[in-house]
């Protein structure tokens, strides 16, 4: 079910012109083939593929043949990672792979099967992943304004995203209320039992020497995915998800439904909610940040203000997105300031709201000819 969803997303993305960039692993085994055996019992058989006899190819550094690399803490060694890219469409896809001679024999096997393995291998597929994912990202000089976990696998690349804006100077509080405002997330498994969770002390012997990056310690970053499944407290990864991301949805009305007993009830979420007042004077501050260090205007700076939901500044436009064949031509959007005063939205013209505002009307006029999905876990719309 991920994978036909990712697949939707990727093709679909394609298909409108949405700027879109996947991360997944490269599983070399994949999952098992089916064979019955004479007496009528199931055999599981895994065959090795070799990605030089698919259609991808290895992810490389610019104008050259040297492989992009990454990497990423596990066990208390480091673990290269490279990446495989494949293009659905226009959008392109990166498998990360562990398969490296300048890796531990144990740690080359990490991602030979999907749903192989023991918890430790499970977490250490889940880091590589999430963290490895966003690092790999960086390596490529992609900067994405909005990021999509899908399922809970993914969430430990908001906890590296968060490390991002601490060593940039932001408190954890801070960092928490930027990632989660430009995070959304969609769960499929409503039943808690089907839902990733870990032992404390496996995260502990992981994530070791990482909360301190985070100006955290122990017991507060354990905090962050605790959650009681019924036989105890556990780091559950849809928790961890759901508490640093402000759009959630499910995949059906009546599985949103299900989710939401299941999980409102048990969470705490209120803390992303009022986030929106205080991004402003983040952004300025990480803005400052950039300018004190020598990135006067440039990247830094304007990432800041695009990962808060800021228009773009002139040194990184983003890609419009072009209108489907057949739509009407986009309209200006309104722009009608007592309308937002009355509503008690006043915004300033040419400010980063109102730009945004703008933005938004017309990629809603670009598309206003697709039929538009009912959000089965809609984050609850702001006063």
């Amino acid at each position: 079910g991920l994978g036909v969803l990712a697949g939707d997303h990727t093709k679909a993305a394609s298909d409108l012109g949405v700027p879109l960039v996947g991360v997944g692993l490269w599983y070399a085994e994949g999952y098992f083939h089916q064979r019955v055996a004479a007496d009528g019992q199931q055999e599981a058989v895994y065959l090795r593929k070799s990605p030089y006899d698919l259609p991808l190819s290895l992810v490389t550094k610019e104008g050259g043949d040297e492989e992009v690399r990454v990497s990423v803490t596990l066990h208390g060694r480091e673990v290269q990672l490279r990446a495989w890219q494949v293009t659905v469409g226009k959008v392109p896809v990166y498998l990360l792979d562990t398969d490296l001679s300048e890796n531990h024999p144990d740690d080359r096997e990490l991602l030979r099967r999907l749903y192989g393995g023991d918890q430790r291998t499970r977490i250490a597929q889940e880091i590589i992943l999430g963290i490895g994912g966003v690092r790999l990202l960086r390596a490529l000089g992609v900067h994405p304004s909005c990021w999509h976990m899908n399922e809970g696998h993914s969430a430990f690349m908001a906890l590296e995203r968060c490390r991002e804006l601490v060593a940039q100077g932001l408190a954890f509080d801070e960092a928490r209320e930027v990632v989660a405002a430009s995070t959304v997330f969609t769960i499929h498994t409503p039943v808690a039992a089907g839902n990733d969770a870990f032992a404390f002390d496996l995260v502990s012997q992981f994530f070791g020497g990482f909360w301190g990056s985070l100006g955290l310690n122990q017991h507060s970053f354990l905090e962050l995915g605790r959650h009681d499944l019924g036989w105890g407290p556990v780091f559950s990864m849809p928790a961890l998800a759901l508490r640093f991301s402000s759009g959630r949805n499910g995949v059906a009305e009546l599985h949103g439904d299900t989710t939401r007993k299941l999980w409102r009830s048990r969470l705490d979420l209120g803390r992303a909610r009022g986030a929106r007042p205080r991004l402003g004077r983040i952004a300025r501050r990480l803005a400052a940040a950039a300018r004190r260090q020598g990135d006067v205007g440039g990247g830094r700076a304007a990432r800041a203000r695009a990962a808060l939901g800021g228009a773009p500044s002139a040194q990184s436009p983003e890609r419009a997105l072009p209108a489907p064949p057949g739509a009407a031509p986009a309209r200006p959007p309104r722009r009608d300031a007592d309308r937002d005063a009355r509503r008690g939205r006043a915004v300033r013209r040419g400010s980063p709201d109102h730009r945004l505002r703008t933005e938004v009307c017309d990629l809603q006029t670009r598309h206003a000819h697709l039929p538009r999905p009912r959000a089965a876990l809609a984050h609850p719309r702001r006063p």
